[in-house]
């Protein structure tokens, strides 16, 4: 029945455990035209080379389509890389096999449109990106991505130096090495170059394994005075012994900014770390988040903050 109303479909949302999954049943005849659909969200774990079939057809298929959601872990994109019309998606999530590291930036480039982007990779199966193609010479800009959300390998980070975001919002980077090294060298500066670049006013900074030096962390937190809400997570920092907060960084949060004589991000109402602690005295943090607390909040002439979520740990 479902399949008969395909030239009426809008919105369509399909999930479905594995080996229930009916894709020739829902498979489309060729003559078909989605005119309508805007939204395709497909979440499943089927790894039936008939789903690779269903999804190319659908989106081939379906002129205006605006939301494409591929959430398939067993699905490699190459199977719709070229049915998609990625120059008209406003909104894009793929949580599937990307064969090589070069499809992040080759895909991002081809969606001039997008407003909000998640892009996950499940395994790497290719070399790194800088062995494949190299970069281009200048950044290009994305006039209207809001929400950029990247879990990459540490080999696909140097892609935000061809990234210009000034309408960007939120930004999430995960690191999904299992044991990522510290940023070091050029690669230190490349969050806060892409800050300076892009000159956006990120609300949400979200970082997972990405290990930024201190002076890195310093200089992207002094840069985004309307961020609202900070998350840096290591769960595996303390066997590496990556320090993840220290009397720098909470100075910097806990009192006046010494070249402007006010708080840094004086907008923020949401902290959240893990990792480990490197402060001379743990009170130095309490100090800081009562500093920013609803009793002190208007004197010091922040906001006030409304959730704390700290799990860290000293050596």
């Amino acid at each position: 029945m479902l399949v008969l109303q395909f030239n009426r479909w809008k919105d369509v949302r399909i999930k479905l455990p594995p080996f229930v999954a009916p894709w020739a049943k829902l498979l489309p005849s060729k003559y078909s035209v989605a005119r309508r659909l805007t939204h395709f969200h497909v979440e499943t774990s089927d790894i039936s080379p008939k789903l690779g079939v269903f999804i190319q057809t659908v989106v081939s298929q379906s002129p205006v389509l605006k939301s494409l959601t591929l959430i398939t872990s067993g699905f490699s994109i190459l199977y719709v890389e070229d049915k998609v019309r990625w120059a008209q998606l406003t909104d894009l999530h793929l949580q599937c096999s990307l064969p090589s590291d070069d499809l992040y930036f080759d895909i991002l480039s081809r969606t001039p449109l997008l407003e909000s982007c998640h892009l996950e990779c499940s395994k790497q199966l290719g070399p790194s990106l800088s062995s494949i193609k190299p970069l281009p010479p200048s950044p290009i800009t994305f006039l209207h991505l809001r929400v950029l959300e990247l879990c990459i390998f540490s080999s696909v980070f140097q892609i935000f130096k061809c990234l210009t975001l000034p309408k960007l919002e939120s930004l999430t980077i995960a690191i999904t090495d299992v044991r990522p090294s510290p940023l070091t060298g050029s690669e230190s500066t490349i969050i806060p170059d892409l800050i300076r670049r892009s000159k956006f006013c990120l609300l949400a900074l979200k970082l997972k394994h990405l290990r930024l030096c201190e002076d890195a962390l310093i200089e992207s937190l002094i840069l985004l005075p309307k961020l609202q809400a900070v998350t840096i997570l290591d769960e595996n920092a303390l066997f590496d012994r990556v320090w993840q907060l220290t009397d720098k960084v909470v100075d910097l949060l806990g009192q006046p900014y010494r070249d402007t004589g006010v708080f840094a991000c004086p907008e923020l109402t949401v902290i959240r770390f893990s990792g480990l602690l490197d402060t001379s005295d743990g009170q130095k943090f309490m100090t800081m988040v009562q500093k920013r607390s609803k009793e002190q909040a208007i004197a010091n002439k922040v906001a006030g903050l409304k959730f704390v979520d700290v799990g860290l740990h000293r050596l």
